[in-house]
């Protein structure tokens, strides 16, 4: 995260983000979207749940 915001680049998708929720604060912040996001403080909370690893359980016969 931290390398994306040094070099004030969105890859994440934050700015289409906010357009798609709020298009009236975007239209206020699109100029200095990249300023913004490069001094954000940004937390990233993650529920994960690996259904399959695709591992076999047994060895292949050859």
């Amino acid at each position: 995260m931290a390398f994306a915001q040094q070099y004030q680049c969105d890859v994440f998708g934050f700015g289409e983000s906010l357009r798609k929720s709020d298009l009236r604060k975007w239209k206020e912040v699109q100029g200095k979207w990249a300023v913004l996001f490069s001094k954000a403080e940004i937390q990233v909370k993650v529920d994960l749940k690996i259904e399959g690893t695709g591992m076999r359980v047994k060895k292949y016969p050859f």
